[in-house]
């Protein structure tokens, strides 16, 4: 799961013995270089 704001929040589901484990954090500095058309439709959107 990922969630756009003021930084980048991501999370997953660590598989442990008592059930899924949530973790999160901050994905980092990342770059989004749309190539097609469905990606460019969405860096309009953001």
């Amino acid at each position: 799961m990922i969630g756009p704001g003021t930084g980048l929040g991501v999370s997953a589901l660590i598989p442990v013995v008592q059930g899924p484990l949530p973790v999160e954090g901050e994905g980092g500095n990342i770059r989004f270089a749309p190539q097609t058309e469905p990606e460019r439709d969405l860096c309009a959107y953001m």
